[in-house]
C-alpha cells in the first residue's frame, strides 16, 4: 500500500500540470479600445474574455454586433438621402419634407397670421409668399415675399405677418383659398399650407332703430359651467407629403411629371396650378383640376400633366413662376413644387420666294422656277407680268396661269416651263 502512495501522488501532480497547459493564458495588458467609430464583432469581443466567462456573455456579444450594424446600416441609408444605397432607387427610409401649419387658418383682410415652418435647413434664410389657385372664371418674374425669417439650429421658424387687401398690382384680393408657402431663396426646400380668405365687405349705412326700454331684470339662475373634455392627442405623421415636378422649368405644351410621397395610403391626390401675387378666374369659381391618382400603400405616387399655354379664362399664361400644388381632399395633406414657366419659342415665318434657271433668254428657252415658303401641300400656279407703259390698258381679265405644282409638306415647290 505505502508503495502505491508516491504513484497516486504523482499522477494528481501530472493531472493538474496538464490541465494548466491546456487552458489559454489571461492577457496581461489590457486591450485597447476600438477607434471611434469602427465597428466591433462578436469575434473581437470574446477573444479578450477567460474561457470560463466567454459562454456567459456571447449572446451579449452577438447583440452588440447586430446593434451595430443596424447602426451602420441605417447611417448608409440616411447618408443617402432616404435611399439604401443596395437597392438602386427604391426608398427603404421615407423621406421627410418639411412642414408649414398657420394660425389662425382662416380670416380677412387685417388677419394677423403665425406662419410655423419645421424640417428646413438650419440657420437659413426662409420667405413666405402668397399664391392664389387658378379658377374656372400678369404673373411677377419673381413673387414678392411677404414676411422672412431665418431658422434655427433645428430648422424652425416662425413668421407673423398681416393679411393684405389687395396684390401687388393693386387688384383686391377675392374669396377664395389662398396658398401659403414657405420656401427657401432657391425654392430648393418649401412647404406649404392653405388659407380660408374672405375678401372683406363694404358696410352699408342701417336705418337708426328707435330706442327700446329694457324690461326689468328678473333674478335669474347662474349657469353651472360644465368643463369641456380634454382633447384627445392627435397622432402627428412620421412624415410630411412632398412633391418633386420634371422638368421644373418650360413653356406650354411641356409634359410635366410629378413624384410625391408622404400622403395617406390610398389617397386621391388632386394637382392644381396657382399663381403668384394674382388670382385667375372668378372668386366664386370652383378650383380647376389638371390631375389626379390614387396614392400607392406608401402614400407614394407618379403623375403626369401638360402645361397648359391658357388660363381657363382665355387669358394668355405670362412667363413666371406657377405654384403645383398636390393635395388630398379639402387639403387635408398637400405639397408643392414650383415650375418657371417661359414664353413659347415663336415659330419662324418664312416669306414666300421664288427662283429661276436660267434667268434670262429668248421664246423657246427651257426654265425651272422652285421656291418655298408657301402652305404644305397647296397647290400653286405661275403668272406672267409686264411692267405698266404709259400707253397700256389695264387687264381686267383674270391673269392665265402658265404652270402650277403642289407644295410639299415644308411648303416647297418645283415647276418648269
Amino acid at each position: 500500500m505505502k508503495s502505491l502512495y508516491p504513484t497516486v501522488v504523482l499522477s494528481l501532480l501530472l493531472f493538474v500540470l496538464l490541465a494548466a497547459c491546456q487552458r489559454p493564458p489571461t492577457p496581461t495588458a489590457a486591450t485597447p479600445p476600438p477607434a471611434e467609430g469602427a465597428m466591433r464583432s462578436s469575434a473581437v469581443l470574446t477573444e479578450t474574455l477567460p474561457l470560463s466567462t466567454a459562454e456567459s456573455t456571447a449572446a451579449a456579444a452577438l447583440k452588440v454586433a447586430v446593434a451595430t450594424e443596424q447602426r451602420a446600416a441605417a447611417a448608409a441609408v440616411n447618408a443617402a438621402g432616404g435611399v439604401n444605397p443596395s437597392s438602386g432607387a427604391e426608398p427603404t427610409v421615407a423621406r421627410k419634407g418639411a412642414a408649414a401649419t398657420v394660425n389662425p387658418s382662416s380670416g380677412t383682410a387685417g388677419t394677423a397670421v403665425t406662419i410655423s415652418a419645421t424640417g428646413f435647413p438650419a440657420n437659413t434664410r426662409i420667405d413666405l409668399y402668397l399664391a392664389g389657385l387658378v379658377r374656372a372664371s400678369a404673373v411677377a418674374e419673381r413673387p414678392q415675399s411677404y414676411a422672412t425669417a431665418t431658422t434655427d439650429g433645428n430648422g424652425n421658424a416662425t413668421l407673423p405677418f398681416v393679411l393684405p387687401t389687395t396684390w401687388p398690382s393693386g387688384e383686391p384680393i377675392l374669396t377664395g383659398d389662398l396658398v401659403m408657402l414657405v420656401a427657401t431663396q432657391d425654392f430648393g426646400t418649401r412647404a406649404n399650407t392653405t388659407f380660408a380668405y374672405t375678401a372683406p365687405t363694404v358696410p352699408t349705412a342701417t336705418p337708426t332703430a328707435p330706442p327700446t326700454v329694457a324690461p326689468p331684470a328678473t333674478n335669474t339662475e347662474t349657469p353651472v359651467p360644465i368643463p369641456s373634455p380634454t382633447p384627445t392627442n392627435t397622432p402627428i405623421p412620421a412624415l410630411n407629403p412632398f412633391v418633386d415636378a420634371d422638368p421644373t422649368t418650360g413653356a406650354g405644351g411641356t409634359r410635366l411629371t410629378l413624384h410625391g410621397g408622404g400622403f395617406g395610403p390610398g389617397a386621391t391626390v388632386n394637382v392644381y396650378l396657382g399663381t403668384f401675387d394674382a388670382q385667375i378666374g372668378s372668386g366664386s369659381g370652383n378650383n380647376v383640376r389638371y390631375a389626379a391618382i390614387t396614392a400607392d400603400g406608401n402614400g407614394y405616387f407618379t403623375v403626369s400633366f401638360g402645361m397648359p399655354s391658357r388660363w381657363p379664362d382665355g387669358s394668355t399664361i405670362a412667363p413666371g413662376l406657377l405654384l403645383i400644388l398636390a393635395e388630398t381632399n379639402n387639403f387635408a395633406q398637400q405639397a408643392s413644387a414650383v415650375f418657371d414657366y417661359l414664353a413659347p419659342t415663336p415659330t419662324p415665318t418664312i416669306n414666300p420666294y421664288a427662283r429661276v434657271e436660267p434667268p434670262a433668254g429668248s421664246a423657246g428657252t427651257e426654265i425651272t422656277i422652285s421656291g418655298g415658303g408657301f402652305p404644305a401641300n397647296t397647290r400653286v400656279d405661275l403668272y406672267l407680268a409686264g411692267l405698266v407703259k404709259s400707253n397700256a390698258a389695264a387687264a381686267a381679265a383674270r391673269p392665265s396661269s402658265y404652270a402650277s405644282a403642289t407644295t410639299d409638306g415644308n411648303g416647297d415647290y418645283v415647276m418648269r416651263l
